[in-house]
This record gives C-alpha cells, structure tokens and sequence, in this order.
C-alpha cells in the first residue's frame, strides 16, 4: 500500500554547476538531458517503480512552470506527478510542496500519507533498495536518512588554507537523500515561527536538521557511494558514466 508521498526538489539555480563547465545553456542542470533523458527524470522514474510511494510533488523554478508543464504534461499525468513553483532557497521549495500536499490531502486527493520522502533530484543514481530501505526505517523510527560513511582523512583549515587539525572520522556520514521523515513531524517544524527561530540561530542545510532541532531523533542508513550529487562539471561526468 501506498503510504509515503515524494518531495524531489529541482528548483536550484544550479550557479556551481554552471561556474564549473564550459557549455553556454542558461538551463538548470537538472534539466539538462543525460543520455536522451533530463536529469530530473531519473530520480522521478526510481521512486515511481516503489510500490509504497504514491504522490510524486515535483518542485521547479517558477519561472518555469509554464514551459515545463507543456513540454511534460502527459509524463507528470501518467506518474502522478504534482508541479511545484519552488522558492528562492530549498528549504521554501520544501515548504511550498508541504503545503500544497497538506491541501490535496484537505481536498481528498491524497489519502493515506504517513511518510514523506524528500529527495535532491540533483542524485539521479539513487537506487530503488536504498530508497525502500530508508522508508522502512523511518516507518520504524519516524525519521532516517541515508548517508555514506566518510573514510578519508579530514582536515580543518583556517582563511589561509593552513591546516588547524586533523578531526576523527570515527562515526561520520555525509547526509545525501532521500531523507524520510514521519509527515505530522515535517508540518511541525516547517512551521514560519520554528523556520524563523532556527534560521536566526544557525544556517539550514538539509531537513534532518530541521528535525533533530525539534527534538526528534534521527536514524541513518548506509548509502552507496554512487549516489552522487550532481554540483560540477565533473560530477555530470561521473554520473554518466554510471548511468551508461
């Protein structure tokens, strides 16, 4: 049964990418097409082959809404895919999609919404087991994420790049996505007063923070290595080549 709704954010201006390449399209990098295909669509494609995932909310840039819609509108039909004008920074493109989930379950057009699965659809080699785990998780926990355990030596430099100290990596994870959360736990703390009181206190990197500043303990899976955010040039290349 359907229970756990999908939130991919794709509304970033994407300005490393486009600082880190060569190539002249003013376009998002998500929409750029990888092997015939928009990057986007490949996040898309893996969570809509999960049976537990219903609802898909897409979120975009604004300014193009319009065009996407018409160039898309038989694929977003098909896969029940709902289209979000996304904010000026993640966390209001996040927000915008809540709320709108938080009406079309008001209207009775969702039923049945207990998890919410966020995703960057900037990670398109995402796989189908380590998604369904991470749902399995948070239905046990309320909320997990997935996360790849750092082995490298890490180092703490100051402004002129000396290095200050070599901190452990004993118990590290780089947090990548989805992260899946209880939907009660995410309408709480994207509430404007609770964003407000956080963001005047520290800088919000990925909703797991939101939801362990509420209180709410926060498990994490072991991810692979190959779920690779897609931020420059080079990471477009590595992606490729996995997806080939």
């Amino acid at each position: 049964m359907a229970d756990t709704t999908a939130i991919i954010a794709a509304a970033g201006r994407s300005t490393r990418f486009s600082e880190s390449t060569t190539t002249e399209s003013k376009q998002s990098k998500v929409f750029l097409k990888l092997h015939g295909k928009p990057l986007w669509q490949y996040s898309v494609d893996v969570f809509r082959s999960i049976q537990r995932v219903g609802p898909i909310y897409l979120v975009i840039a604004s300014d193009a809404m319009n065009s996407f819609a018409a160039e898309f509108d038989g694929y977003l039909f098909h896969n029940k895919i709902r289209l979000v004008a996304g904010g000026a920074e993640r966390w209001a493109s996040i927000q915008s999609a809540l709320t709108e989930l938080t009406k079309d379950l008001d209207a009775g057009l969702v039923e049945n919404t207990k998890l919410v699965a966020i995703h960057d659809a900037a990670r398109p080699c995402i796989k189908v087991s380590a998604i369904q785990r991470v749902i399995d998780f948070a239905d046990r926990t309320g909320a997990s994420i997935l996360g790849v355990p750092i082995w490298g030596t890490l180092k703490r430099v100051d402004a002129k790049f000396q290095v200050m100290d070599t901190p452990s990596r004993q118990n590290l994870y780089q947090a990548t996505t989805p992260q899946v959360f209880r939907r009660d736990w995410l309408a709480e703390v994207y509430k404007t007063e609770f964003l407000q009181t956080l963001q005047s206190q520290q800088t919000i990197t990925d909703d797991a923070q939101l939801i362990s500043a509420a209180g709410h303990a926060v498990t994490i899976c072991e991810d692979s290595p190959s779920n690779i955010k897609v931020t420059t040039q080079a990471d477009w290349d590595i992606v490729s080549k996995i997806l080939s």
